[in-house]
């Protein structure tokens, strides 16, 4: 059995649960090809337009606020405007890979997959998973497949409100890339292989564009005389780097590691004691995963959601500007008690991170179908 995975590398949102998907199919001795779908079918402008179109929006977050407001509805302009340029591509595409199913992490890639597979009646079941997690959009919505899967109940009631068929959508687990689940050593020893020191730690996360607030955050922590060690992500962005480097040369309360672009933040997470960061959902889930409290530092229109769950679940805190932010951090440093207190909340969410609750479903309804159109 083969297995297709389609994804757009806008960020990692939509790429690593499809990574951890295909991992997981792996693991069951499943043959699976994971492809960053435009890219894929050498559509170079398509590719750049939606890359660099969510770069923008990361800049200017108004600009996708009022996108996600005009387009949350079912008209699909965009899928319907892209399918006569990419039919007759993704047809040769799905003859040559000849895959069993197809699983799809991207809303753009569901529906025009879904349209696709229904309007040539091609015997391809096709599943999606919703990467919002704890709500939805029109434009994640799709009928026109096997099944869909989404985290929390949150996310259930919201996709079922959209339009979603509920024998269509199952509440499932949030897949996870496994360096995540690796064993780990005790947080004193990992902070040393690390070059970190055994004290209180915050995680700053912006993004793999390293756009945010950083710099403000550790001037504000440095005034108010808050001695603490900073990881800050900074992503490819490689100015922020150079300039949070020396801007921690003369700090005296705050020690900092600043990073660039890595393929190891399960470590700086793991060594964390809390995170600040634009909660994006996949790094907020990660987060959720290593039960690390979350201080949200920016939030897109979709995000809004998620950080509106931290705060409906006291899983952390949604402040209003910097100052506030930097009084959430003095407090979780300062008191044991309501750092443990947010860490029991994250362990009552019960968020399942077995992805093969996803992929054993697939497989089976695979099977099933098949057995169905002989």
């Amino acid at each position: 059995m083969k297995g297709l995975i389609l994804y757009l590398e806008i960020g990692h949102g939509f790429k690593s649960p499809a990574i951890a998907i295909q991992e997981s199919l792996n693991d069951l001795g499943v043959e699976s090809l994971a492809l960053d779908a435009f890219s894929a079918l050498n559509s170079n402008l398509i590719d750049k337009f939606f890359k660099k179109g969510w770069n923008t929006c990361l800049k200017h977050p108004f600009i996708f606020d009022i996108i996600y407001k005009l387009t949350d509805n079912k008209f699909r302009f965009l899928e319907l405007a892209l399918l006569p340029l990419f039919e007759k591509k993704i047809l040769n595409q799905l003859k040559t890979i000849n895959p069993d199913f197809i699983i799809s992490t991207h809303f753009t890639t569901t529906f025009l997959y879904s349209l696709i597979i229904k309007k040539h009646k091609l015997n391809i079941p096709f599943f999606a998973f919703n990467g919002d997690a704890v709500t939805s959009h029109s434009y994640w919505v799709s009928n026109d497949l096997c099944n869909y899967y989404i985290s929390t109940k949150e996310g259930y009631n919201s996709m079922i409100q959209c339009g979603q068929d509920p024998k269509k959508l199952t509440l499932s687990s949030f897949p996870i890339d496994k360096k995540f689940k690796k064993k780990f050593d005790s947080q004193k020893k990992e902070r040393k292989k690390l070059g970190l020191n055994n004290n209180f730690t915050l995680l700053i996360v912006l993004g793999g564009m390293g756009i945010g607030n950083a710099r403000e955050i550790i001037d504000k922590l440095e005034e108010k005389n808050i001695k603490i060690q900073i990881i800050v992500g900074c992503g490819r962005n490689e100015k922020l780097k150079k300039e949070i480097t020396n801007l921690s040369l003369s700090l005296k309360n705050v020690n900092i590691k600043v990073l660039g672009f890595v393929n190891n933040m399960q470590d700086y997470l793991y060594c964390s004691d809390i995170v600040v960061g634009k909660s994006g959902l996949n790094f907020l889930f990660e987060s959720i995963y290593f039960k690390k409290p979350f201080i949200v530092s920016m939030a897109m229109a979709n995000e809004k959601f998620a950080a509106k769950y931290i705060v409906d679940n006291n899983l952390g805190f949604w402040p209003k500007d910097i100052e506030e932010l930097v009084k959430k951090i003095s407090l979780l440093k300062e008191s044991k008690k309501e750092l443990n207190q947010i860490k029991e909340n994250i362990e009552k969410l019960k968020i399942s991170f077995k992805t093969d609750r996803i992929t054993k479903d697939v497989l089976t309804k695979t099977i099933r179908f098949k057995k169905n159109i002989l």
